[in-house]
């Protein structure tokens, strides 16, 4: 099954940095964002959301293979996630 390495950029007043997260399928952006951060309420603006002081988008999405995911974990860089889908 192939996997999505998501990017997440991150500006906080001068400061930019990044967040990585490994996706079992492809979700919107808001969902991933909503999932990753722990968050209930997003606002949007321009494509961006914000998250408390700081704002958040994904910046990238690609597909990422088994050995690429290993080393990734072997070096705390990123880890996989699944979002649960409630039932109706």
């Amino acid at each position: 099954m192939s996997k999505n390495l998501i990017t997440f950029e991150i500006r906080d007043g001068e400061n930019e940095y990044r967040d990585y997260g490994i996706y079992d399928k492809k979700y919107s952006d808001e969902k991933i964002i909503r999932h990753f951060y722990g968050l209930d309420n997003l606002e949007e603006e321009n494509g961006w959301y914000w998250r408390d002081t700081s704002v958040v988008r994904i910046s990238s999405s690609n597909c990422i293979d088994d050995d690429k995911i290993k080393t990734m974990r072997e070096y705390g860089i990123a880890y996989e996630h699944n979002i649960e889908e409630k039932a109706c």
